[in-house]
């Protein structure tokens, strides 16, 4: 079956001689998004190298043993892109900032698809993106109005230490510690915090490494890597400002993070055994692209 493929312009079908020769095996149907067509499966990395223009055998590889993990896990659907627990990921390669705003799942250059949107010209380079914790920030354009508020998960992977108070990645508004969304916030380099309205704070001996916060029916529990680190079962049972305000990296008017982005993902809420297995999925992939912390 003859490949389709995606213009960067988000908007034209390509014929099968202009998408590089990924395959026939590849074939999918961009319109509408979160359809293939034919019998094979959708192909995530390829789609998201063609679409960022990458050229780099070392990410390709990690891109591809990451969809091989994450279909494993059963965190992203092989035929719906729409269906799969991560709906949004940021895996922050290629070193620019036009790469590090695609989207892992759907990787149209439009805000539909929840491309990135940065303020601020944060630093952009091959271990991630660095804000400066003043100005810096990026836009998502995602809402968790699909998801109920005891469905959802928010992740966030550091390289680098906090060195102030910082919302890294969240949706809704911090002003005067007053948290009225979902989050993970730094309050220095040796305390974390997540917060789902009422919000929770938890020691932990690093900010660096992968941090993730689900909540669920039983409440919210956040982890860094495979670790469990803190549970509170009075997770919120309203939405908060969570149907109403945009996902955000960097956020919170005064109190936004200073800590590098090497990957941020979002959607629909982890079991601990998925947990596990997307932390050891995420940390294998930062392993081969050498910026593992």
């Amino acid at each position: 079956m003859a490949l389709l493929g995606l213009s960067p312009d988000g908007g034209t079908l390509l014929s099968p001689d202009d998408t590089m020769g990924l395959g026939a095996d590849a074939a999918f149907v961009l319109e509408p998004w979160g359809t293939i067509s034919g019998p094979t499966e959708i192909h995530y990395a390829d789609d998201f190298i063609f679409m960022a223009g990458l050229n780099n055998p070392t990410i390709e590889a990690a891109l591809q043993q990451l969809e091989i993990d994450l279909k494993a896990a059963g965190l992203i659907s092989p035929t719906d892109r729409t269906a799969g627990k991560i709906r949004v990921a940021y895996p922050m390669v290629g070193g620019t900032s036009l790469t590090h705003a695609y989207n892992f799942i759907d990787p149209r250059p439009v805000q539909a698809a929840n491309f990135l949107s940065f303020v601020g010209s944060p630093l952009h380079t091959a271990t991630g993106v660095k804000w400066n914790g003043i100005n810096q920030s990026a836009n998502t354009y995602y809402r968790f109005a699909g998801l109920p508020v005891t469905n959802r998960h928010i992740c966030y992977y550091s390289r680098t230490q906090s060195t102030k108070g910082g919302a890294d990645i969240g949706q809704g508004a911090v002003v005067n510690n007053d948290f009225t969304g979902i989050f993970i916030y730094t309050g220095s380099s040796t305390n974390y915090y997540m917060s789902d309205v009422t919000n929770a704070q938890t020691a932990t001996p690093t900010t660096q490494g992968l941090f993730v916060v689900v909540r669920d029916t039983a409440g919210s529990r956040l982890y860094r890597g495979e670790t469990l680190l803190h549970t509170n079962p009075n997770a919120a049972t309203t939405t908060g400002a969570g149907n109403t305000l945009d996902m955000q990296l960097a956020l919170g008017n005064s109190q936004l993070s200073d800590r590098e982005c090497a990957w941020a993902s979002f959607g629909a809420a982890f079991t601990t055994a998925e947990e596990i297995a997307y932390a050891r999925a995420i940390q294998r992939f930062q392993t081969s692209l050498n910026r593992a912390v």
